[in-house]
């Protein structure tokens, strides 16, 4: 997937997404990770944890996910990078969500692998944690560090 995405290429994959018009495979890490940024720039984060949580469920459905206890919709993960994304772009007030993505989908906090610095496998891996927002086991989410 390429790192620049311009701000019609991203109003286009957030059609495509709201509209069930996404192909399954651009369904990817750093798809999602572009939505919660479009998601948080334009509600407060409880609003677009919400909204993004009902569109995925939505999309799922629509390509043949089911949402269950073992598949689909993950609860902890969405709220978790919403978190993650909505902290990130906090850093960067000014900039445009067409370079806030660049930059994210760059940094450490854009990486699959990012959560396994907060979550335990095997926390992040059940079933709980899927249908149930469970807080991380390693350490506390970016912006709620204990001082």
């Amino acid at each position: 997937m390429m790192n620049s995405f311009t701000a019609a290429d991203i109003r286009s994959l957030i059609l495509k997404f709201e509209n069930l018009q996404l192909p399954k495979s651009e369904w990817t890490h750093e798809t999602h990770l572009i939505m919660a940024l479009w998601y948080c720039q334009k509600y407060p984060l409880a609003e677009a944890t919400r909204k993004i949580g009902r569109s995925i469920r939505r999309y799922n459905e629509a390509i043949g996910i089911k949402n269950t206890e073992q598949s689909g919709f993950h609860q902890s993960l969405t709220t978790f990078w919403m978190s993650v994304v909505s902290h990130f772009a906090s850093q960067y007030p000014t900039l445009p969500l067409s370079e806030l993505c660049h930059l994210l989908l760059n940094a450490k906090e854009g990486s699959r692998s990012y959560v396994f610095e907060f979550y335990s496998k095997d926390l992040i891996d059940s079933t709980h944690a899927r249908m149930n927002w469970l807080a991380p086991d390693l350490k506390s989410l970016p912006g709620q560090e204990r001082e």
